[in-house]
């Protein structure tokens, strides 16, 4: 037995450095993590900030360009207004008046 203890402390040592490498290896790679994630959401915020001034500007030039026609022929939009509303009312009316039956078989 005197002959295995020796290869057992060694092996023992041989554990502990490997445990404290893969330690640091694990300290290595969550760092790098880190800042990956970090980076990546700092691309992903500057992106997304740059979506919405585009759907922003598009959406002002839409109310502009609206804006203009009902300028331009401000009776025509009042009717467009009215035809509008007249389809609304008939389907919310008719789907009110559906909702009230009592189907029977």
């Amino acid at each position: 037995m005197a002959i295995m203890e020796p290869n057992v402390t060694r092996e023992l040592q041989d554990i502990r450095n490997d445990l404290t490498l893969l330690r640091k290896d694990l300290s290595e790679l969550a760092q790098a993590m880190r800042v990956n994630l970090k980076d990546e959401s700092k691309h992903l915020r500057e992106e997304m900030f740059h979506t919405f001034d585009t759907v922003r500007e598009r959406g002002d030039k839409i109310i502009h360009n609206v804006e203009h026609r009902i300028e331009e022929r401000p009776f025509l939009s009042v009717l467009a207004a009215f035809g509008v509303g007249l389809v609304a009312g008939w389907f919310t009316e008719r789907r009110a008046l559906m909702g009230r039956r009592v189907w029977r078989e």
